[in-house]
């Protein structure tokens, strides 16, 4: 089960830093250059990838969970 989860998870994260970098890529709303003319562009990018990180990770996470399905026999007769 904590397989199961954890590779939920990091498909999760991976997919929302994805969506960061082109987010970043592509400017939009003038994110990239928000974070590239900052004074510590390092720190605002760290922190902007750790909410991408719990908010696609669980979002992951739950997804994994409401389709997973039993192979097994549940006892439903």
């Amino acid at each position: 089960m904590l397989r199961f989860l954890g590779f939920h998870a990091i498909t999760g994260v991976l997919a929302g830093w994805a969506l960061l970098a082109i987010l970043l890529l592509y400017d939009v709303a003038g994110l990239g250059g928000l974070i590239w003319n900052s004074n510590v562009p390092a720190m605002a990018l760290a922190m902007l990838a750790a909410v991408f990180a719990i908010t696609f990770g669980s979002a992951g996470v739950a997804t994994g969970v409401l389709l997973f399905t039993s192979d097994g026999d549940d006892g439903d007769g």
